[in-house]
């Protein structure tokens, strides 16, 4: 048998190995593969059935399964164990983790195993505020639309937003909603009923393929986490102190969906360019300040016929639809291991711009999924058993164009306010401040307010809290004690917030969040005013659109 001294056995007292492993010497872990798997098998036949329980170092790897049971009958069989890695976001070297392997005899017997893993990093796309895009390969712009659009758009995972006005009347425009498909399932996030934050997220079908929703922050974010390593974050906030909200959306996408589209631009992209769903390549810089759209977005408009707020779309079934982050038991039969959350959550009954069919609506089920072969191919799901009662067309807006004469003071005013709330952050080091900086000088100029600093604020520290949790994870010391200190500064997780967010703010898990009329990391910072001072009015920048001359983006 293929075993070296590479399968040392460790355990509570000195045993001989006890499974052969297929690679012998280490497996390789790439993050860019959905099927990394190798092979274990015992090398004694047991007398009764026997599992083997499995565990990787820190949390680097993921398992579809913790345990696999070996039988007098099967004992020489190789058994396929199937993991992938928790994506990076970070360029990191390439790493060798540790694998163990545990079964009970008399006492627990461990085996390891090495995992190389060849590192390939992540994508994060956000779309916020009216709204701002910053692109996998970092590039920003904002985009206005009254049509569906794809943020992102794959084989088995898409997510949409919706626009409208941020509030009634406005002729600015902020996200209102997002709608997510993971293989068959669908959820929608939906903030244009107003600021019932308690209400926004509805299961538009059942969850039958693994995902896991946590709510933060009193309801106000979702987060959702699919087996493959994805995440999307989805955050409602309220618009100049209203009753109306919008919402900030939020992408973490492994390097295995490296075949997609959408306005976060193709995963993995480095030529500079934007592509387009007929596979042209723009080039994004040409248009940066068109508000209403160019040929690029327009591409990614959602059609009809895919629309996942109306439930029109085609289900897949996904190589992963369960992972789990194994702990080997101390104790025979117990597995310690991280389960899926597959809450129920209740039906949307609010008014909808976007009418979903009662009648097509699935109820959600904590039933376990029905195991489904991952070589089927996909189905396409018809919704026709009955027509929306009333289809709302979408509220088209038309940007007329006009003199753009916002003043010095003005800019100034603004430029400072957003440097007051992120230059204190402790983040400078890891994340570049420059886009967040000109996003939110631009929302302010915009508005007239200061309303949209805190959201600007509050994407930098998400960003910035992606590359610590990522650099906490290191093997290099210096890298985890700056990611510490980083953490304890701004209260990052443990909801610990400097000086308590001096009574003016409410702890997250980003830090503070300040009340308005208040800023800084500890919220300690009074404003006096929540709008920007200028010498003399200023009207607002120039928006070109419908009634005006559309911005076209240049092909490359």
């Amino acid at each position: 048998m293929l075993l070296t001294a590479a399968l040392l056995a460790t355990a509570h007292a000195a045993a001989a190995p006890f499974l052969e492993f297929d690679p012998a010497n280490q497996t390789e872990m790439d993050d860019t593969s959905h099927n990394n798997q190798f092979r274990i098998r015992l090398l004694k036949k047991p007398s009764a059935s026997m599992t083997v329980y499995l565990e990787a170092s820190g949390q680097s790897v993921f398992f579809a399964e913790c345990s696999k049971t070996f039988t007098a009958d099967n004992w020489n069989t190789f058994q396929v164990v199937k993991f992938r890695a928790t994506p990076q976001y970070t360029t990191l070297a390439n790493q060798t983790y540790a694998l163990k392997a545990r079964i009970f005899n008399t006492s627990a017997i461990d085996q390891t195993y090495a995992v190389k893993r060849v590192v390939h990093t992540g994508g994060q796309c956000s779309s916020t505020g009216d709204p701002h895009y910053k692109t996998f390969d970092g590039q920003q712009y904002t985009r206005m639309t009254d049509v569906p659009l794809w943020l992102f758009k794959s084989e088995h995972l898409d997510v949409q937003a919706v626009q409208a006005p941020c509030v009634p009347g406005s002729t600015i425009r902020c996200n209102k909603a997002a709608a997510i498909r993971y293989g068959s399932s669908v959820f929608v996030a939906d903030a244009r009923s107003g600021f019932n934050v308690s209400s926004i997220l509805y299961a538009a079908t059942g969850n039958a393929d693994g995902a896991e929703i946590t709510a933060s922050n009193g309801n106000q974010t979702y987060a959702f986490r699919f087996p493959d390593g994805s995440t999307v974050t989805v955050s409602s906030n309220r618009y100049q102190n209203s009753t109306h909200a919008y919402v900030n959306i939020n992408l973490n996408v492994p390097p295995t969906c490296g075949s997609n589209g959408g306005v976060c631009n193709k995963l993995g992209n480095t030529n500079g360019f934007v592509l387009a769903r007929n596979g042209t390549w723009f080039n994004l810089t040409k248009t940066q300040n068109c508000p209403l759209g160019d040929a690029w977005t327009d591409s990614w408009n959602v059609p009809a016929a895919e629309n996942l707020f109306n439930l029109k779309y085609t289900s897949s079934v996904p190589q992963w639809r369960s992972a789990v982050l194994c702990t080997v038991p101390s104790v025979a039969n117990v597995i310690a291991a991280s389960g899926i959350n597959r809450a129920v959550y209740p039906q949307y009954t609010g008014s909808y711009e976007y009418i979903v069919p009662t009648s097509s609506i699935k109820t959600t089920s904590t039933a376990a999924p029905k195991t489904t072969s991952t070589t089927a191919a996909p189905k396409t799901t018809a919704y026709t058993t009955a027509a929306p009662k009333t289809t709302v067309a979408p509220t088209t807006v038309h940007y007329t164009t006009a003199t753009a004469t916002p003043t010095v003071a003005l800019a100034d005013s603004c430029l400072k306010e957003c440097q007051d709330e992120l230059k204190d952050t402790n983040c400078n080091l890891l994340l570049q401040i420059t886009p967040y900086l000109g996003a939110c000088k631009a929302d302010c100029m915009l508005t007239g307010t200061f309303e949209f600093v805190e959201s600007h604020k509050a994407a930098y520290l998400t960003d910035c809290k992606k590359i610590v949790d990522q650099l906490a994870k290191s093997t290099n010391k210096n890298e985890t004690d700056h990611a510490t200190k980083v953490q304890e500064k701004n209260g990052f997780g443990d909801k610990t917030c400097p000086n308590n967010c001096s009574g003016h703010g409410k702890c997250t898990d980003l830090g503070c969040k300040c009340d308005k009329g208040f800023g800084g990391r500890d919220c300690s910072r009074a404003r006096g005013s929540n709008k920007p001072t200028a010498t003399k009015s200023a009207q607002s920048p120039v928006r070109t659109g419908k009634n005006g001359k559309k911005c076209r983006a240049k092909k490359n």
